[in-house]
């Protein structure tokens, strides 16, 4: 009997518990945090457009609902060296104009407005690049995994640019052709930060697999480099390095670079290069 009491008694202050604790959860009132203008817009005079995107923020604590961020009614405009075009809207929170239409010099200061008919008013300004950094020369080589395998890589090699603190962006990818199906997979993503390497050069590494015989004779892979400034660098360095499924991670806070709301707008200079590179024959 005592013991049959002794038990309850313990059920109920556990249940006492655990119901003051979720009174006292569901009693926490969240902030209210309301969306802001959001615009992103990464240009280059090496891209055929001029691409920006026009959203709102969704709060952490928000549900989102599909196309409550999009904004299809904000007036675009770009300036340039005394010029000045509207951008329109082509569609899912984008608004682009063919760079033809607009040309950016190298080396001038380009800004940005945006504004709603809520009032809400965006402003940003960058600097295009003057150089454009490409890849010089690669080299093919193997380096053994943990486990013992070999894996084998591409290392490219560019010369940083002289004169200034320059950044960079890698992007390398595959062409892969299967039953007819064309595709293209990214290999490697990575920004560059060679404030350090002036003058001087500059190499990535890039993992490729080419012991695969079946998929031709050899590896197509399209290396893009982007010389940047330090804002597209920034930005893109968190977004990389977030990991969101992660739930040990750390909150990450966006770099950004625009006045009156949230986002960046960055300009970079870009070169693409392709290598073919053929594949070892397979016993």
């Amino acid at each position: 009997m005592k013991a049959s009491l002794y038990t309850t008694l313990i059920g109920l202050v556990i249940i006492m518990q655990l119901s003051s604790c979720e009174s006292m959860v569901t009693d926490v009132q969240l902030p209210k945090v309301d969306p802001v203008l959001a615009v992103y817009g990464f240009i280059s005079p090496d891209e055929p457009e001029i691409n920006i995107r026009v959203g709102r923020s969704l709060p952490i604590y928000s549900r989102p609902i599909a196309g409550s961020d999009t904004v299809s009614d904000a007036v675009v405009m770009l300036y340039c060296e005394g010029r000045s075009i509207r951008v329109p809207y082509s569609g899912s929170s984008w608004y682009s104009v063919p760079s033809g239409a607009f040309p950016l010099p190298p080396g001038a200061i380009c800004s940005l407005e945006v504004t709603t008919p809520r009032g809400e008013r965006i402003t940003a300004e960058t600097l295009i690049p003057s150089q454009s950094a490409s890849v010089i020369r690669y080299e093919i080589g193997q380096i053994q995994d943990p486990f013992g395998f070999n894996e084998d890589f591409v290392q490219v090699f560019w010369d940083d640019l002289p004169g200034s603190d320059d950044y960079y962006h890698l992007i390398a990818r595959e062409e892969s052709i299967f039953s007819g199906d064309t595709s293209n997979y990214v290999q490697s993503n990575q920004v560059v930060d060679t404030r350090d390497a002036r003058n001087g050069q500059f190499s990535a590494r890039i993992p490729v697999y080419l012991s695969n015989g079946n998929m031709g004779d050899s590896l197509k892979l399209d290396v893009g480099l982007a010389t940047t400034g330090r804002d597209y660098y920034r930005y893109h360095f968190l977004r990389l390095n977030y990991f969101g499924d992660n739930p040990f991670a750390e909150p990450t806070v966006m770099h950004r670079n625009v006045v009156g709301g949230e986002g960046v707008f960055a300009a970079y200079r870009y070169q693409n290069l392709r290598l073919n590179i053929p594949y070892r024959s397979t016993p």
